[in-house]
Formats: structure tokens, C-alpha cells, sequence
């Protein structure tokens, strides 16, 4: 039997971050399932990935950086261009 009163949806990874705003926005939803979503998006994840790799040691402090920097003039880019689609690891506006 099919319970039409509940409308469950779900999310994984980048769709974790749809799902929790189409359940925000959609009041026939009534159940989210967020997996394994990083909210801050996939630069922080990148960034994130940087600084770990040079505290043990896989890379130099000031190559972390370089990446980096790298990542803020993407994501700048991303945020000034926000109707192009999307750009880098997928992520866009």
C-alpha cells in the first residue's frame, strides 16, 4: 500500500543541497534525506583537502596555499559569472 500523504525525496552529495531547499520551499514534502553533503560546498572540500595534505606532509605549506588561492579566484569567478552554468568541480552560483 502506498502512502500518498507522504512525499519523501533525497539527496545525495551535491543533490543533498537541492533536496534540502526544495523540501524548504515545497510544502507538499514532508520528509528530506540528506546524504553525505558537504552545505559549504565543493571548494571548502578542495580547500579543505589542501591544508590536509600539507600538514602531513605531501606537499610544501606554501603549495597548499598556491592551490589555494587558486580555489578563491574560481570561486570569485563562479560568484561574478553566476548565470554561465557551472564551472570547476560542478559547483556553480
Amino acid at each position: 500500500m502506498v502512502d500518498k500523504s507522504k512525499i519523501v525525496i533525497a539527496g545525495h552529495s551535491q543533490g543533498s543541497k537541492i533536496v534540502s531547499k526544495l523540501g524548504a520551499l515545497n510544502k507538499s514534502v514532508t520528509h528530506v534525506i540528506y546524504l553525505a553533503g558537504n552545505p559549504l560546498g565543493r571548494y571548502d572540500q578542495g580547500i579543505r583537502q589542501q591544508r590536509r595534505d600539507a600538514l602531513l606532509g605531501k606537499i610544501s605549506s606554501e603549495e597548499a596555499q598556491r592551490n589555494i588561492d587558486t580555489l578563491y579566484i574560481k570561486m570569485k569567478e563562479i560568484y561574478q559569472n553566476r548565470n554561465d552554468g557551472a564551472h570547476g568541480f560542478g559547483d556553480s552560483y
